[in-house]
């Protein structure tokens, strides 16, 4: 499994490239769990990594293959707490 992690606009992402069908599996559970999402993330010229976006509704998610996707984590900071809680 390829791991690309994704720091933008103050937005932490960890995304999963699954490469066999048990990486797959593993992400199809993972996807359970809040703060998911699918993207398509693929190599370009020059070594950058970009990305085609969220699907927009249920038809993308069948007509493209929604679970070949990889799977987007997002792990947003916790805000602090000034009262030190």
């Amino acid at each position: 499994m390829k791991i690309l992690l994704l720091v933008e606009d103050g937005r932490t992402q960890v995304v999963l490239k699954p490469e066999t069908p048990h990486e797959k599996a593993v992400c199809d559970t993972l996807e359970t769990l809040p703060n998911t999402y699918r993207d398509e993330f693929y190599q370009c010229q020059g070594g950058y990594t970009r990305h085609n976006g969220p699907f927009s509704g249920p038809m993308d998610q069948v007509v493209s293959g929604y679970h070949d996707k990889d799977l987007v984590i997002v792990i947003d900071a916790i805000p602090h707490d000034p009262r030190g809680k």
